[in-house]
C-alpha cells in the first residue's frame, strides 16, 4: 500500500521567481508534493496579505509557473492518471486550507486539471500562441503575407536590429505603449527598471530593439527558459507614419536570432492571446494556438469577475 501523499513547504533558488516576487513586495515560496520522502511535484509562486487575506499567486507578467509533477516515467497510463489526479487534489486541498485566495496559471502543456476541479477550484481557459523554432524556411512560409511585406520593407529602408545591453529603449517604448493603450503594469517605474536590470545581469532575459533613423521604434524582452522554451514578456512600440511594421520586423528578427544561436531553443511562447487586437496580430506569425488553464479558488474567481465587471462600467 502506497504512502499517502502529503505536502511540505520549502524555498527554491529559482532566480527569476525570486526577483519577480521581490518586485511585487511578496514572499517567494514553493509548495512541494512529497511521497515517501521524495518530491514528486508542486507549485512555485508568491504570497502576501491583501486586505487582511492570505493570497497565493503564480507570478504575474511572467512565464507560467503553475502545477508540475515528476517521477511518472515507469507508470502505465492508468497509474499515471491516478497519480496526477491524487497529486492535484492533495495540493489543491492544502492551498485552500493555507490561503484565503489562490490563483495558478499553468503551462499550455498541462491540459488536464480535473484534480483541482474536484477539489473545488474554478478553471478558466485562456490562450497563447507557440512558435516552433526548427526550420527558417518553414517559419518564413508560415508568416502572414503582410508580415513578410513589412519585413522586406524594413530591410530595404535599413532599419537596424540588435540585442540591447540595458533596458532604456524598452522602458522608453513601454511608457509610450502604456499611455497609448491605457493599461498599467503592477510595478512602479523604479521597481521595473531595477527588475529588468537584475534579470539582464543574470542573463534570465534578453532585450532586443529595432531602430528607425537612429531612434528606437520597437523593443521586446524575452525570458530565456532553461527547458528550451522562450517567452515573450514585455514589449513596447512607437507609433507614427515612419515606424509602421516595426514590431513585425522586430519579432521576425528575434525568431531569426534564436534560430541562429545554436543553443537548441525549441519554441517561443508569445505569452497570451486573449485580447482581440493582440490575438489577431500574434496569429500572423504562424504559431499554434494553445489553451492555458487558470486554476482559481472560488473566492479569487468571484473577485476577478467583479473587477472585470467594474472595468466595463468604468467604475475602476
Amino acid at each position: 500500500m502506497e504512502t499517502p501523499l502529503h505536502l511540505t513547504t520549502q524555498f527554491s533558488s529559482l532566480g527569476w521567481g525570486r526577483l519577480l516576487t521581490a518586485a511585487n513586495g511578496a514572499a517567494f515560496v514553493v509548495h512541494a508534493l512529497v511521497q515517501k520522502d521524495r518530491i514528486v511535484g508542486g507549485v512555485a509562486g508568491h504570497w502576501r496579505r491583501e486586505l487582511g487575506l492570505k493570497v497565493f499567486r503564480t507570478h504575474p507578467l511572467a512565464p507560467y509557473n503553475g502545477w508540475c509533477q515528476i517521477g511518472m516515467e515507469n507508470f502505465d497510463a492508468s497509474k499515471r492518471q491516478r497519480f496526477i489526479m491524487e497529486g492535484q487534489q492533495a495540493l489543491a486541498s492544502f492551498l485552500k486550507k493555507e490561503y484565503h485566495l489562490v490563483s495558478l496559471i499553468n503551462p499550455p502543456a498541462i491540459t488536464d486539471l480535473r484534480g483541482f476541479l474536484w477539489a473545488g477550484f474554478y478553471l478558466e481557459t485562456r490562450y497563447t500562441y507557440c512558435i516552433e523554432l526548427r526550420d527558417r524556411d518553414r517559419l518564413w512560409s508560415r508568416l502572414n503575407p503582410d508580415v513578410r511585406t513589412k519585413v522586406r520593407k524594413a530591410e530595404r529602408h535599413g532599419w537596424m536590429f540588435h540585442p540591447e545591453k540595458d533596458a532604456e529603449s524598452l522602458l522608453e517604448l513601454l511608457g509610450k505603449t502604456r499611455k497609448r493603450q491605457n493599461y498599467r503594469i503592477p510595478y512602479s517605474d523604479s521597481t521595473l527598471r531595477s527588475l529588468l536590470d537584475n534579470l539582464l545581469a543574470r542573463k534570465l532575459i534578453s532585450i532586443f530593439a529595432v531602430y528607425v533613423e537612429g531612434s528606437p521604434a520597437a523593443a521586446v524582452a524575452i525570458f530565456n527558459d532553461c527547458h528550451g522554451v522562450l517567452h515573450e514578456w514585455l514589449a513596447g512600440t512607437r507609433v507614427d507614419e515612419t515606424t509602421t511594421g516595426a514590431f513585425q520586423y522586430l519579432f521576425w528578427k528575434v525568431l531569426e536570432f534564436y534560430l541562429d544561436s545554436g543553443k537548441g531553443w525549441q519554441s517561443l511562447d508569445m505569452d497570451g492571446a486573449g485580447i482581440r487586437g493582440v490575438s489577431y496580430m500574434k496569429s500572423h506569425f504562424g504559431g499554434k494556438l494553445l489553451p492555458v488553464t487558470h486554476a482559481l479558488s472560488y473566492g479569487m474567481a468571484i473577485m476577478q469577475i467583479f473587477r472585470r465587471a467594474f472595468k466595463r462600467t468604468g467604475i475602476v
